[in-house]
């Protein structure tokens, strides 16, 4: 294989992982506003007080459908970006290729991940994003 071959490996690779994490952790997060158990506090008052506690600019909103609201769309931002970038390496790599700013923007994204997972999450999404960032950063390197 050679290298532009290699480098779609990975976009393919980095895109499928972020897509499949971003994805499950929208999923589970839909799963907790019934039953909260993956993202909810481990002490149950802390989730009631957040569902009693309303936000500034909306009385309505409170703090609980706010971190859940959070969750689902980070998760969905995730997975639309993994997804993107592996349609583009499936049916338009010669794009990636020939407009380096939009393989460079893989790169940049990939890397703010990884480090949000290092700064505030916990170590399976920091590997996660971490392995996804390389695959964009190697391949950036090789086109």
């Amino acid at each position: 294989m050679n290298a532009t071959g290699t480098a779609q490996s990975l976009i393919e690779i980095g895109g499928i992982l972020l897509a499949l994490m971003g994805g499950s952790h929208a999923a589970v997060s839909v799963a907790d506003d019934w039953r909260p158990r993956q993202f909810a506090p481990l002490n149950d008052k802390v989730r009631y007080q957040m569902s009693d506690t309303s936000v500034r600019f909306s009385r309505r909103m409170n703090m609980w459908r706010s971190w859940i609201g959070f969750n689902i769309s980070h998760g969905l931002g995730v997975f639309s970006f993994g997804v993107t970038y592996v349609l583009i390496a499936i049916y338009g790599f010669s794009l990636l290729v020939a407009f380096k700013p939009l393989m460079l923007l893989g790169v940049i994204v990939s890397l703010f991940y990884f480090l949000l997972a290092l700064r505030y999450w916990f170590y399976g999404p920091a590997i996660g994003t971490g392995i996804g960032f390389a695959c964009f950063a190697v391949a950036f390197m090789l086109i």
